[in-house]
Formats: structure tokens, C-alpha cells, sequence
């Protein structure tokens, strides 16, 4: 019945988010056993308590790690590329008379730009943080739909109110495509690393 009884699977997966950590195999080991010991002493509330303070206790100090803080900056540092980058592309397809007489042509444009974008900061920052691509995937997703959420809902809302829904729609679409991208070109990149590696 004991064996049965698994860790909480939520803990499991916040802990997974340090994966390329040189000692997370030891990490999630010692926390395994500690969890199966505890569960045959004094039950599974106990246990799965245990196991989510422990878990918690080696999330933070794997998260104040310089390695970590490195991927956390350079994700962050990624996402304010958008900003500096993205307004200046658009006002200048706004030059173009034709651009602008097509319906829906700069906006596919622009998601296009934005998706290369991403294409090529995810290469870049997956060699430069290489065995870190996992953390570095996860993190810009977090922070580029975290950044882009809290804008939208600050100088966007009126959107959301019924003036203008379908604006929103493309958004939710090209921040998915943009997320989409940067997940290809990090995974590309890790399989390309694997295959020098083996060849």
C-alpha cells in the first residue's frame, strides 16, 4: 500500500524546473528516500508535508545559485529585447503604402519579425547557457507572457471590454507563436549540440 503513495506530484514538478543542476539527480534521490522513510513512520499527510518543505527548502537554495540568477538575467535580458526592437520594425512598415492598404499584412509581418526574433535570441542564449536550455525555455515563457499580460491589462484593457476582442485574439495567438518559436530554436539547438557530440 506504501509503495503506492508517491511524492506530491506538484512539488515533483517545481523541483524538476532545476534539472541541470549537476546534483539535482542526488537531490531528488535523497528527497525520494526521505519521503518513502517517512511515509512508513508516520503516514502520508506527514510525508507529503515533509516532502514539500524539503522540497521547497532545496528549490530556494538551488534558485540563489549564480548558474540559476545567469539564466533568470539572460531571460529576462531576452523579453526586453521585444520592446527595444518590435515599435521601430512596425513604424517603418507603416512607411510602406502597400503594407498598410492589405488587411491583416502588417500584422502577419510583424508576427513573422517577432517569431524570428525569438528564433534567434533562443540559438544564441542556448549555446551561450548550454545543459541550461530546459531552465532557459521555462523562464522566458514565464516572463514573456508574465510581461506581456501585465502590459496588456494596464494600457490594454479597454480591450478587453468589448471594444475591440478580436485585437486581443491575435495578441494571445502571436505571443504563443513567439513562445512556440523560442521553444524550437532552444530545442533545435540542444539536439544539434547532441548529435556533435555523438558524431
Amino acid at each position: 500500500m506504501t509503495h503506492s503513495i508517491t511524492p506530491p506530484k506538484l512539488a515533483t514538478l517545481m523541483l524538476s524546473f532545476f534539472a541541470s543542476e549537476p546534483d539535482f539527480p542526488q537531490i531528488e534521490g535523497d528527497l525520494g528516500e526521505e519521503f518513502h522513510n517517512c511515509l512508513l513512520a508516520s503516514g502520508p499527510q506527514v510525508a507529503r508535508r515533509s516532502y514539500w518543505r524539503e522540497a521547497l527548502r532545496n528549490m530556494w537554495a538551488l534558485a540563489k545559485r549564480s548558474s540559476t540568477i545567469q539564466v533568470l538575467a539572460m531571460a529576462a535580458l531576452s523579453v526586453f529585447v521585444f520592446p527595444l526592437i518590435v515599435p521601430p520594425f512596425f513604424h517603418w512598415l507603416d512607411t510602406f503604402y502597400f503594407v498598410s492598404q492589405v488587411a491583416g499584412l502588417q500584422l502577419f509581418l510583424l508576427a513573422i519579425f517577432e517569431m524570428t526574433i525569438s528564433v534567434v535570441l533562443s540559438v544564441l542564449l542556448s549555446r551561450v547557457l548550454s545543459g541550461r536550455e530546459r531552465m532557459l525555455r521555462m523562464t522566458f515563457t514565464g516572463f514573456y507572457l508574465l510581461i506581456n499580460m501585465s502590459i496588456y491589462l494596464v494600457f490594454g484593457w479597454p480591450d478587453l471590454l468589448n471594444i475591440r476582442p478580436l485585437y486581443f485574439v491575435l495578441n494571445l495567438i502571436n505571443w504563443a507563436l513567439v513562445v512556440i518559436a523560442f521553444w524550437m530554436g532552444s530545442v533545435w539547438t540542444g539536439r544539434r549540440k547532441l548529435r556533435r557530440v555523438a558524431g
